[in-house]
């Protein structure tokens, strides 16, 4: 149940936050299969990511502090943040380079 109401409330503020800032964009928008990818980017791919890369951080504190309280620490306040965000602004990175105005009008906007 835990589960169920933790995803309702994750994803229901998202979606309407989407829908206002594509309403808000109102001259340029976007293709919407681009606004999908990248919040499956987020979701799957930064999260996934990011659990992995911060589990291999965290192990490889413990195994040089040999204290789980470090690991903990050093984890959740100094590799979380720089992994995850890093994570999410590769994917900025790649819309920017690969979806160019020049590239948009070309094979995305019909």
């Amino acid at each position: 149940m835990a589960l169920i109401v933790s995803l309702f409330f994750g994803f229901v503020p998202m979606f309407f936050f989407a829908a206002f800032v594509y309403w808000l964009d109102r001259y340029e928008k976007e293709p919407k299969i681009l606004l999908w990818a990248t919040f499956f980017w987020g979701v799957v791919i930064a999260a996934g990511g990011a659990f992995i890369i911060n589990t291999a951080f965290g192990l490889g504190i413990y195994v040089f502090t040999g204290s789980e309280n470090a690991a903990e620490i050093g984890t959740t306040s100094i590799v979380a943040p720089i992994v995850e965000e890093a994570l999410k602004g590769l994917a900025v990175l790649i819309v920017f380079f690969m979806f160019r105005k020049k590239n948009l009008t070309r094979s995305w906007v019909a």
